[in-house]
């Protein structure tokens, strides 16, 4: 029951960053790829990010080229923010993933800081931040069930 709640609010969480860029209006309040991609930046900044997997820079720019209907992409503000924070996310989940007994404590550590990250304080929804809150408190007591199904469903590099 609490892993297909984590899993659903995983996805929803997914989804809400991938549904934030679906509009081809320009709405007031909107900004542009290029307005993404200078938050992703900024907030890619302050991120620690684990050897080995740098902050593979973003790709915001590219939504200017428009929809196919004549229109450009625009993103309600925060989607560079949350989309940093989400990659930074699973980088950290990566790195445990990649040897559990050498990574966890600095992972953990590092994946504690998300209450301070736009995506869980001003952009999660509330089934996201108890799905992250889950996924800690199991990882706390040494169970990383969560995260591993974090990781196939959300995290995994091919």
């Amino acid at each position: 029951m609490l892993m297909s709640r984590v899993i659903a609010a995983c996805c929803a969480g997914a989804a809400m960053i991938a549904m934030s860029a679906c509009s081809s209006s320009h709405d007031s309040g909107m900004i542009d790829g290029a307005g993404v991609d200078a938050e992703y930046r900024q907030e890619a900044a302050t991120l620690t990010w684990p050897q080995g997997f740098p902050d593979p820079g973003s790709n915001f720019t590219e939504k200017d080229g428009g929809t196919g209907d004549g229109y450009p992409v625009h993103s309600f503000p925060g989607e560079g923010f949350s989309a940093a924070d989400s990659t930074w996310w699973c980088a950290w989940v990566n790195y445990y993933v990649q040897d559990p007994a050498a990574h966890a404590q600095q992972s953990l550590a590092q994946m504690r800081t998300i209450k301070e990250k736009h995506l869980y304080a001003k952009a999660g929804a509330p089934d996201f931040r108890e799905s992250v809150d889950a996924e800690i408190a199991a990882l706390e007591l040494g169970d990383a069930g969560l995260l591993q199904l974090d990781h196939q469903a959300n995290c995994k590099v091919d």
